[in-house]
This record gives structure tokens, C-alpha cells and sequence, in this order.
């Protein structure tokens, strides 16, 4: 249930923005994956350049480079697993509109 919270609270983030500052939000995860991403550990302890002020746990880091390579390419194979989770949070999402 946490990889759908952390999705919805994505495609809220992602909702103002144009498909440059979502690709800058996925990018910058997917740069960050390179050093290491620690889905395990609760802490809030990973930041972004990309959305300032912001602490994140590895799982929600994920969640966030997931939901954002949906929205700039829904096919491509990020190789992590969260697709039911994400449609999940999308029809959350429409639900609170």
C-alpha cells in the first residue's frame, strides 16, 4: 500500500508541471539508482535538486522515478514491478478530482 500512496502523492507533484520537469524528476532518481537506492530503510534520507525541500525514502524515490517514466513513456521497462500499484494510485487520483 505504500508504493500506491507514494505513487498518488507523485501524480499529484506531477500534475502542474510539464513533461521537462517530470523528465528532470525521473532523471535525477535514475542518476541517483546508479550510486545505490535502498528500498528497505524507512529513513528520509535521499533529496532532489529537482523538487526542492523535499525528504524521501528509497522506496518513495522509486515509486516517484516510476510514476514519472509512466507519464514520459508508459512502455518503457524501468524493470521495477510497481504497474499495479500505479494504476491503483491513477484511479485514486481521478477519484479525488
Amino acid at each position: 500500500m505504500a508504493v500506491v500512496m507514494y505513487c498518488l502523492s507523485a501524480l499529484q507533484y506531477f500534475e502542474d508541471k510539464d513533461l521537462s520537469e517530470i523528465q528532470k524528476v525521473g532523471f535525477e532518481i535514475g542518476l541517483l539508482g546508479r550510486q545505490g537506492i535502498d528500498p528497505s530503510n524507512n529513513e528520509k534520507k535521499y533529496h532532489l535538486n529537482s523538487i526542492p525541500g523535499k525528504e524521501f525514502t528509497g522506496l518513495q524515490l522509486l515509486a516517484y522515478m516510476y510514476a514519472a517514466f509512466q507519464v514520459i513513456d508508459p512502455f518503457l521497462d524501468t524493470g521495477m514491478n510497481f504497474k499495479k500499484e500505479y494504476e491503483t494510485a491513477k484511479e485514486m487520483k481521478k477519484g479525488k478530482e
